[in-house]
């Protein structure tokens, strides 16, 4: 029943898959990689880490054909405020 819920909640709380493909949905996403839970700054390996997965995830779904290109790679790369 809790597993249910759950599910219920992360399907209205979520984006479609779609939505990655606007810059305006992507770098959000990426610059909040680099944040712990209380906003703070994540340790480099750790946002090193988060943005590897991201960009394996993307690659998957342009290898599944659910998105036509990986997202990250058009955006500008930005410096670090390190």
């Amino acid at each position: 029943m809790e597993v249910a819920a759950a599910l219920r909640w992360l399907g209205k709380a979520s984006l479609p898959l779609s939505a990655l493909a606007e810059a305006a949905v992507v770098r959000p996403a990426l610059d909040a990689l680099g944040l712990t839970m209380d906003g703070r700054p994540a340790a480099a390996s750790t946002t090193r880490r988060r943005r590897s997965v991201f960009y394996n995830v993307l690659q998957y779904a342009v290898e599944l054909e659910l998105l036509d290109f990986g997202p990250v790679d058009k955006l500008r790369v930005r410096p670090s405020r390190r």
